[in-house]
């Protein structure tokens, strides 16, 4: 009977924590894409207010590659 119980105590505890667990992975989810943007954002407009270089740019997440990569073609940085 009380092997019982605690079995069933576990069980409920297990339910609780996997459920805590997947809507946390679904928010990281449907999070994701609107932080990437704003970081997207963020770069791109210290970038044209002077307030970050092009290679502090390029080393920040969210840096447009293609643009980057041309700058550092054209300046010779690999």
């Amino acid at each position: 009977m009380r092997t019982r119980k605690i079995i069933t105590i576990a069980t409920i505890t297990l339910i609780i924590v996997a459920g805590v667990i997947g809507v946390f992975f679904v928010y990281s989810l449907i999070r994701l894409p609107y932080t990437y943007d704003e970081l997207k954002d963020e770069s791109l407009s210290d970038l044209r207010s002077g307030k970050i270089t092009v290679l502090e740019y390029c080393d920040r997440p969210g840096h447009n590659e293609e643009l980057c990569i041309q700058y550092k073609n054209l300046h010779g940085i690999k």
